[in-house]
């Protein structure tokens, strides 16, 4: 894992399962990622030999959208990050641009109109003791079960709100910039 202040490198593994008898050798790929049509990133393959049927790829992924979109990327970014985040699944868009594959530009220009749009998978997780609990208080937000609780007591002009969250990640820290309370 890498990180400067505009971007963040982690290596995964993706699986990809090549339904045909072919294999390739795959010096150098390079795609792109995007959510709502602004790019976001890029993920790098490296020396690999794809080979018939189930193949771990070990892949680079760059989540980097200033410097691949702009403003409009970075807030793109933060939006996907935050559903994400809320266990939601928001989809992204993996494209090849006409650089992709630099030692065999023909195939990189058609690939470059192909586009791929696929959930981002869901990080394991342990289910709580307050999963059930929270579901059949009829709280709902979104379809999340990021907030699992919620107590709200008013004191005089004070509010105070404690609530039990449980975010996909094993550790997790966050600020909450505001709170838009509404009575009914």
């Amino acid at each position: 894992m890498d990180s400067t202040k505009t971007s963040l490198s982690v290596e995964l593994v993706v699986e990809v399962v090549n339904p045909t008898m072919y294999e390739s050798e795959i010096p150098y790929l390079e795609m792109q990622y995007s959510y709502h049509g602004f790019v976001l990133g890029s993920v790098t393959i490296r020396d690999y030999y794809m080979k018939a049927g189930r193949n771990h790829i070990p892949a680079l992924v760059r989540f980097s959208p200033f410097e691949l979109g702009g403003s409009n990327s970075v807030a793109n970014g933060i939006d996907m990050i935050g559903l994400y985040l809320s266990d939601l699944a928001p989809n992204l868009t993996i494209s090849a641009f006409e650089g992709s594959l630099p030692s065999m530009p023909l195939l990189s220009k058609a690939m470059s109109m192909l586009n791929v749009t696929l959930p981002i998978p869901r990080l394991p997780r342990e289910q709580d003791d307050h999963a059930e609990l929270f579901r059949s208080s009829g709280l709902r937000i979104q379809g999340s079960d990021l907030l699992k609780a919620a107590t709200v007591r008013m004191l005089k002009h004070s509010l105070i709100l404690r609530c039990t969250f449980s975010p996909p990640l094993r550790i997790l820290s966050f600020i909450i910039l505001s709170l838009e309370l509404q009575s009914q």
